[in-house]
């Protein structure tokens, strides 16, 4: 069929054969229709082997169709496409990773959702470096000159990048964290950092990741490594970040009235610095620092609370 048909036919899905199916994808791409090929196929998505699925995830951001703008039916797709690809394990690590990061606004808010990516950056800390050189100016770098518009792109993308990454680095090849890798991940990107004056604001967004540790097995924050490393390489940015961090991962919440629900996290953080302050100070403090935040806004609830009765009558 001519290349002015695939520019123009409406593909709609009708239980077609898997060859067909793959015959139709391919000549949907090559006429630059990327999305129309992933709608075409959103039903059989396992049915399509896993070049082609990449292929299409290549294809979408370079179609003609591109700025038509996916819709949140073909999000979903683009995160059933990473799922398939993931669980079958036939295309390379790497690959992987440059797939992920080619669509890392659809990941942006969904932590966890890009675990090639991190594997990257969990065995290459330069990658993570590499993105805060782009997104940000060091601390010696003038401001008063203006970026131009392709800075100004990759410092998102950069931001982007930073702001998808979730899991904590040092994890082994049994996916468990460890504190001596933990330190020299850290310890490697510091001194990657120095000479571009990016050391503070690596260490503010080690404190942002560190900060979404998981818990230790006794149930108490964080886990052991990450109390190991933050106490042996403390500094005040990490410690301003993991406070940040913690404090935003709370979220929205539902509360009644008055300051209870912020006691009750007080308490809940006061004893996970009990656990931990003879072994792990620095770690500690970190956590008292919590606590004070809650309490602070405890009473500041209570206040609010105490006015609004009062207006009542």
């Amino acid at each position: 069929m001519s290349e002015g048909y695939w520019k123009t036919v409406s593909a709609h899905w009708a239980r077609q054969t898997e060859d067909e199916l793959r015959y139709a994808v391919a000549k949907l791409i090559e006429a630059r229709r990327g999305l129309t090929a992933l709608q075409f196929v959103h039903l059989d998505l396992k049915s399509i082997e896993s070049e082609q699925l990449c292929a299409i995830l290549q294809a979408l951001p370079r179609s003609d169709e591109a700025e038509r703008g996916a819709s949140s039916m073909d999000r979903h797709s683009i995160e059933e496409v990473f799922k398939i690809l993931n669980s079958r394990g036939t295309i390379s690590r790497d690959r992987m990773a440059d797939l992920e990061f080619l669509y890392l606004k659809v990941f942006r808010f969904d932590r966890g959702r890009i675990p090639n990516l991190e594997a990257e950056v969990n065995d290459n800390p330069s990658l993570f470096c590499k993105a805060i050189r782009m997104a940000y100016r060091g601390k010696n770098e003038s401001r008063d000159v203006e970026p131009n518009d392709e800075q100004k792109t990759a410092a998102r993308n950069a931001n982007t990048f930073i702001d998808a990454l979730s899991s904590v680095p040092g994890v082994d090849e049994h996916g468990v964290i460890q504190a001596g890798k933990l330190k020299e991940w850290i310890i490697e990107a510091r001194r990657i950092s120095e000479p571009t004056g990016h050391r503070a604001m690596l260490d503010y967004q080690i404190g942002e990741i560190l900060a979404h540790a998981p818990l230790a097995e006794d149930g108490s924050w964080p886990c052991e490594p990450v109390r190991e490393a933050v106490n042996d390489l403390y500094s005040v940015e990490i410690e301003r970040d993991i406070t940040i961090g913690r404090y935003n991962a709370r979220g929205a919440t539902w509360r009644g009235e008055g300051g209870a629900q912020d006691r009750e996290l007080a308490d809940q953080y006061e004893g996970w610095a009990k656990a931990c302050e003879f072994e792990h100070p620095r770690m500690a403090r970190i956590l008292r620092e919590m606590v004070r935040k809650y309490i602070a806004e405890a009473e500041w609830q209570d206040n609010e609370a105490m006015i609004r009765r009062r207006m009542r009558y």
